[in-house]
């Protein structure tokens, strides 16, 4: 397919350029003016470096080399200072200005090329130079400091130079746009000698023809803001730092954006009186940073996107960059908060494209995107229940240069209610969504929805089990020898410690025995009567058939013979009811012990134990393919396999067999989709030994 288009090419040509004063560095995509422009027939970028136009045609997706061309400039000594397209033209012409580095200026008529020659015009090349073209692409007006001119293509091209427009001859313009009916123009004007300050921001409303301005705006700093500390040092030269953006909405050219990052702040301005009055309506900043408005597009009559960059304070280094995306803004005013940021989980930045955004413009169907290195990306905007992606996973093809967002359904849990390039929001708590929704409906009240819910769960998936007992450290001695001796003869000095000491009813039992012994001994040396004799005969005994100490040998031996019968069924009691401690999770406190905490933890069968870890996505639709795993050993990982996945009713249920019981393990998710909640816990097979019943 081919798609005619006519460049008319504005070539300014003066004594001190053709002299060599002139060296732009044509890497540099922020130098001297705009360099990319675009509609629903055509985008055009200048490519200084490559001295041509890189030109894709419509349909706008991820195009292959087929639908797009370069074209060399008419002279590779041109220096293309800005592009311009009507954004509601009807043709593919486009329009750029710019100046012969070194050459003589010849004129050319190359095929589809038409080149105007302006000569003798004191025109300096640190100075800015805007071009705007009429939004239906008929003329194309072209904004210096000490000039401007309009050019009108059609039929004969008419050419007029104004050397004096501007109501202060120190101003310099950094950025215009214009309607069927006016103009606005941003930059900077010297101040008095007597101010403190160099140079003011100015905004002028002025007629297409260059020859009224309707009204001035200039931009006073609140008291003690840091604004207000601006000195605009060398602003006479150009300079990132004073770069400015405009924006008439195509949609209502009575609304206008003016970004001013040097102080960090983009103004929203209302045209009245027909287009003969300007009013600063409202204005929002970005904290303390500069950069904020380095771009201003209109994407409906209530939709904005803004490029809020962050550079150091002197402009010096990039930091960051973001679009700011704002919907259903007020009539006459902006939004503190925006709708959402790009980028963002739904819409990344491709790798095709630099991190540092230096430029967008909006076109009837998206927003066009302008990066550090001349890359450019093209988000289209969305209907209702689709969003715009720019992730190359989700692109039929491979992304192509340009990248150009694909169509994609919202996620599950999601929903979109108009059309635009922002993405699609999680439905609110109590809500729920399918894929590609326009709304959310509402769950039921007993229901579990979270947030980007995508069913209704029964609260029986949140039911916890509560096993989180801390286990018991290990006790000084393991071995149950030792912890009967710790136990058995050991009184302590509680009231509790001293009823369940063995050694203590011991005692009791032993000291009565004692007291008869005594007795025995003083009966035994007291009694002289044969009678009495052989009584404490018959008891010595009795007492030496129950001696298991001495083996029968002594009668004193059977009364510690009963002692040590009461310590042995104390021992047996207690070693009873510590086998059964036993697990300790399950059972309760030690009452037959000093140590209620005492537990017979089994710890050889707990370190033999095969745990498995359970992880539940609960109310998501991600995939089981989405989800991988690895240990983390030192600074290296390992990829490890889930034991078991699968999707029941909305909830993604995992195993994972744990090798060791402690490990280091890291779950990627690699989806966007939704997650309502997650359940982590362990479980491991149990042993028995043995059983005992009531």
């Amino acid at each position: 397919m081919f798609m005619g288009f006519l460049l008319h090419l504005l070539i300014l040509v003066n004594p001190s350029i053709c002299s060599g004063y002139f060296n732009p560095d044509t890497t540099d995509y922020h130098a001297y003016g705009l360099k990319m422009a675009a509609n629903n027939l055509i985008l055009v970028e200048s490519q200084p470096d490559n001295t041509a136009f890189f030109i894709p045609f419509p349909p706008y997706n991820n195009v292959s080399s087929g639908q797009q061309c370069s074209l060399d400039y008419d002279d590779g000594n041109d220096y293309v200072y800005s592009v311009g397209v009507g954004f509601q033209a009807s043709d593919s012409n486009f329009y750029a200005i710019g100046q012969v580095v070194t050459g003589n200026g010849q004129n050319a008529d190359l095929n589809q090329i038409a080149r105007a020659i302006i000569s003798e015009i004191p025109f300096l090349p640190d100075d800015f130079l805007v071009i705007v073209v009429h939004p239906t692409g008929q003329f194309a007006l072209g904004l210096a400091p000490n000039f401007a001119i309009i050019f009108n293509p059609s039929g004969s091209p008419t050419l007029i130079t104004k050397t004096s427009i501007w109501s202060n001859s120190s101003f310099t313009p950094r950025a215009a746009d214009i309607d069927t009916n006016f103009t606005i123009v941003a930059g900077i004007r010297a101040n008095s000698a007597s101010s403190n300050v160099l140079a003011s921001v100015v905004v002028y409303l002025i007629d297409n023809t260059l020859s009224h301005i309707y009204s001035t705006w200039t931009y006073v700093p609140a008291n003690n803001s840091w604004q207000s500390q601006l000195k605009f040092s060398c602003y006479d030269s150009w300079s990132v730092k004073y770069t400015m953006s405009v924006d008439i909405n195509n949609y209502n050219p009575t609304r206008v954006l003016v970004g001013v990052p040097c102080v960090n702040t983009v103004f929203h301005f209302i045209v009245g009186g027909g287009g003969t009055t300007l009013n600063l309506t409202d204005q929002i900043s970005n904290a303390n940073s500069v950069g904020f408005g380095k771009g201003v597009a209109s994407i409906a009559s209530d939709q904005a996107a803004i490029l809020a960059n962050i550079y150091t304070s002197t402009f010096s280094s990039w930091l960051s960059s973001q679009i700011r995306v704002y919907t259903q803004l007020p009539s006459t005013s902006l939004a503190s908060t925006p709708t959402a940021i790009i980028p963002n989980s739904q819409q990344p930045i491709p790798s095709t494209i630099s991190s540092e955004l230096i430029n967008l413009v909006s076109t009837p169907s998206g927003l066009v995107v302008l990066d550090v290195s001349g890359g450019i990306l093209f988000i289209l905007s969305t209907p209702p229940s689709y969003y715009a992606s720019a992730d190359p996973n989700l692109a039929p093809d491979s992304i192509a240069i340009p990248s150009i967002s694909t169509t994609q359904s919202c996620l599950a849990g999601m929903m979109k209610t108009d059309t635009g390039l922002h993405p699609c929001s999680l439905c609110p708590r109590g809500w729920r969504s399918s894929v590609g929704s326009i709304n959310c409906t509402v769950c039921n009240a007993s229901a579990f929805c979270p947030p980007g819910a995508v069913a209704e769960l029964s609260q029986t998936e949140l039911q916890t089990i509560l096993q989180a007992y801390p286990y018991y450290e290990n006790p000084d001695t393991t071995l149950f020898d030792d912890v009967l001796l710790n136990n058995v003869f050991h009184i302590g000095s509680t009231r509790h410690c001293v009823v369940v000491s063995p050694i203590f009813w011991t005692l009791i039992v032993l000291s009565p025995l004692l007291a008869l012994i005594v007795i025995l001994l003083v009966c035994q040396q007291c009694s002289r009567s044969s009678h009495d004799s052989a009584r404490m005969k018959t008891i010595k005994k009795w007492f030496k058939r129950t001696d298991l100490v001495a083996e029968g040998e002594h009668w004193i031996g059977g009364l510690f013979t009963l002692a040590l019968i009461v310590l042995l069924i104390q021992i047996y009691v207690f070693a009873n009811n510590f086998v059964f401690q036993y697990p300790a999770a399950s059972v309760g406190n030690s009452n037959f012990a000093c140590d209620v905490t005492l537990r017979n933890a089994l710890y050889d069968l707990l370190n033999n134990q095969q745990w498995t870890l359970n992880v539940n996505l609960i109310n998501t639709v991600i995939d089981c393919s989405s989800i991988s795993l690895c240990e983390i050993i030192g600074t290296s990982s390992i990829a490890l396999s889930v034991a078991t996945c699968k999707n029941v009713n909305s909830v993604v249920k995992t195993t994972i067999v744990l090798s060791n019981d402690a490990e280091q393990l890291q779950i990627v998710i690699n989806d966007i989709n939704v997650i309502g909640g997650v359940s982590v816990g362990l479980t491991g097979p149990g042993s028995t030994a043995g059983s005992k019943s009531a």
